[in-house]
């Protein structure tokens, strides 16, 4: 739905309707707003110096000029930079009016867009094209000459025919001193709620006249008006260059209009993200079961093979003398990890050194019944130094075999007498 507000007139579109409605209606779903502000002050301007300051620059020469009384919020619609500085086109709404469709629109239920006429015209304007546009009794020209925008705007006396005629013969006028010097633009008529037996090729030929320029009418369509009056209405062309970047409402406001806007967008995509992942899930459900499959084959092969191999071993008689090799293998293995005589005796030998008389070396079992060696010895007179016999004692552990101390087999009481039973180390 589309709310207009032209001048002091209030009106609500639904494609098919354009009647009058109360000022600052309750809307009941989301709405567009056309707002002209109550006939604000409206133009293009050519100022100097930087572009961020000409909203400033704008408010002090309309005040100055006496086009606006108290403060003012200028709305910059357009702006081309050009050499030494900027072409703009502009409204000056007074604070009053800014804060009060400010604080309506922000009490709509659901999105209130509120648009500009102004910046909806400049949507239709490119260089070497214009627009004129007509309602009730307001006339408005807009067009782009290279980079400067021409504005021009007339009031008629009333909604008469008579009155329509001279104001679109004045308008004519003030467009032809400000296209003077540059060629001519393509120029669209655009009437918003004209009555349908009314004459606009009289008022195109009037502009025709005065200005030199001819006017095209834009595709209109009739709507219902109030008390059963059918209007022409070139709405729906305006509509065409809708922007909600044009929109007036705060930020937060219009990026959840941008959001919302990017809803179907978004559902698509996430249908298609969905598809994808199905797809996906079913390919590794069918990859996963032909894997399973594999290892299962794999697994059975595995144990056929493994049942192959036992019955076989099962089948096989051990030759005849495989008792005789299996008797050696076991012998040979005790020899190599019994004590070896020959190892044996030059282990004592290298132990006793200097120190020692090695007198017997014998084989016996200890009083757990584990095999050992046992050794008998005399120290000799260089080695009676209290330490000899420590020395002994560290060379056979550092060979591998544990010490332990006997009583001597002669029994004698002499100190220069040792008896050792040697059990290897464990590995």
């Amino acid at each position: 739905m589309i709310v207009l507000r032209l001048g002091e007139r209030w009106l609500q579109f639904d494609g098919k309707r354009l009647v009058t409605v109360p000022a600052f209606p309750q809307c009941s779903g989301a709405v567009g707003v056309i707002d002209d502000f109550a006939g604000a002050p409206a133009g293009s301007r050519a100022l100097d110096g930087k572009p961020e300051h000409a909203n400033a620059v704008i408010e002090r020469q309309m005040r100055s000029e006496g086009l606006v009384d108290g403060e003012s919020h200028v709305l910059i619609h357009h702006r081309t930079i050009v050499p030494g500085g900027v072409q703009t086109l502009f409204t000056a709404v007074s604070v009053d009016v800014w804060q009060q469709v400010q604080a309506w629109a922000q009490a709509q239920p659901d999105h209130c867009q509120v648009v500009p006429l102004l910046a909806l015209l400049s949507q239709h304007v490119s260089n070497g094209t214009g627009i004129v546009l007509n309602y009730g009794r307001s006339l408005v020209f807009l067009a782009q000459q290279g980079s400067s925008l021409r504005y021009a705007s007339m009031m008629a006396f009333s909604e008469n025919p008579d009155d329509l005629l001279m104001a679109m013969a004045s308008l004519g006028d003030q467009v032809r001193s400000l296209l003077a010097g540059g060629s001519s633009p393509e120029l669209i008529w655009c009437a918003l709620d004209a009555p349908q037996d009314r004459d606009d090729d009289g008022l195109r030929a009037a502009f025709l006249r005065s200005a030199g320029v001819a006017l095209q009418a834009c595709p209109s369509q009739l709507v219902a008006g109030g008390d059963g009056v059918r209007l022409r209405s070139g709405l729906g062309y305006l509509l065409n260059g809708w922007s909600d970047r044009d929109a007036i409402n705060p930020q937060p406001a219009r990026l959840l209009v941008a959001a919302e806007s990017w809803l179907p967008v978004a559902a698509m995509v996430c249908v298609v993200i969905a598809l994808a992942l199905f797809g996906y899930g079913a390919y590794a459900y069918i990859k996963s079961n032909d894997i399973l499959r594999e290892a299962s084959q794999r697994t059975l092969e595995a144990v056929k093979r493994s049942e192959i191999a036992s019955n076989r071993l099962m089948r096989e008689v051990p030759p005849a003398r495989y008792p005789a090799v299996r008797d050696f293998l076991a012998r040979a293995d005790r020899i190599n990890t019994s004590y070896n005589p020959y190892k044996l005796v030059g282990v004592v030998r290298d132990a006793a050194g200097a120190d020692a008389r090695i007198l017997r070396v014998r084989l016996d079992k200890d009083p757990k019944g584990l095999q050992s060696i046992v050794i008998d010895g005399a120290l000799k007179e260089t080695a009676m130094d209290g330490q000899g016999l420590s020395r002994i004692i560290t060379r056979l552990r550092m060979a591998g075999y544990e010490p332990a101390a006997l009583n001597p087999a002669d029994a004698s009481q002499s100190t220069a007498f040792f008896s050792y039973r040697l059990v290897r180390k464990a590995s």
